[in-house]
């Protein structure tokens, strides 16, 4: 068996690194879903119905993006991290995560 070459341990390396930066990245994605959540007055919208649907959509998303962040940061730091417990924090809490409503509203899909 050969000796791995430079090339090969920077992709091995470069692998292990996305793998410990899922839950990261997935707080990301819930920060923009959250980000993009606020009540849409019924004039901007074809149908006031609809503002219902635009908040539950943007609650749905930053619930999911929130949970998958909180397994990937329970599995790359442990459940017990501040990482974590964040994130299970806005899995519970979605409407209290500190960028809710800061951006216009769009809708974001979950993972």
């Amino acid at each position: 068996m050969s000796p791995p070459t430079p090339n090969s341990r920077r992709a091995c390396l470069t692998k292990r690194a996305f793998l410990c930066r899922r839950g990261a990245i997935a707080g990301d994605a819930a920060f923009v879903a959250a980000a993009h959540g606020e009540y849409v007055p019924p004039a901007y919208l074809p149908h006031p119905c609809d503002t219902h649907v635009l908040l539950r959509i943007s609650w749905e998303a930053t619930r999911a993006w929130s949970l998958l962040s909180q397994k990937w940061f329970a599995i790359e730091l442990g459940r017990d991290s501040e990482q974590a417990l964040r994130a299970k924090f806005i899995v519970d809490n979605p409407k209290l995560h500190r960028g809710w409503g800061t951006k216009s509203p769009v809708v974001v899909g979950g993972p």
